[in-house]
């Protein structure tokens, strides 16, 4: 049986990982809507399963899933922004990179309570994930509001 070098397994492993993520922009009309919408049915089925601790693994890959496209996401500019003034744009580029910013960092504070099997914490981290994402509709999806 030949052996893998580690080095390849490795890179393997992160091409395929660049690949999975570029999947969503293929099938959404931007880059940035096919992460967000990655990103809203991972929450929709974390929202059903956080709770039970017999899906806590198949909740750890979700949220980690979920904390590469906030990664990538927060990389796209937001639709719309080419109509503001440069001082606007850039207000508004900071605005979201920040929200953004507090995602992942409610993520990563979601699977540190995933993780220590606090599932009651585990719930208000995904709670305010939804808050968070509220807020950044409201504020660069003036149109759906």
């Amino acid at each position: 049986m030949p052996r893998l070098n580690p080095k390849s397994s490795a890179l393997s492993t992160f091409f395929l990982a660049i690949l999975l993520l570029a999947i969503p922009a293929l099938r959404a009309d931007s880059p940035l809507e096919g992460h967000m919408e990655t990103m809203e049915k991972i929450y929709k089925t974390l929202k059903k399963q956080i709770k039970d601790e017999t899906n806590r693994d198949s909740s750890l890959k979700l949220i980690q899933e979920f904390q590469l496209n906030v990664l990538v996401a927060k990389t796209l500019t937001p639709p719309g922004l080419d109509k503001l003034t440069p001082e606007e744009k850039e207000k508004a580029i900071t605005s979201y990179r920040t929200l953004m910013m507090n995602v992942l960092r409610t993520a990563i504070d979601l699977e540190q309570a995933l993780l220590e099997k606090n599932f009651v914490q585990a719930e208000e981290e995904l709670k305010t994930i939804h808050d968070l994402e509220d807020t950044g509709h409201k504020e660069f999806r003036k149109e759906d509001h």
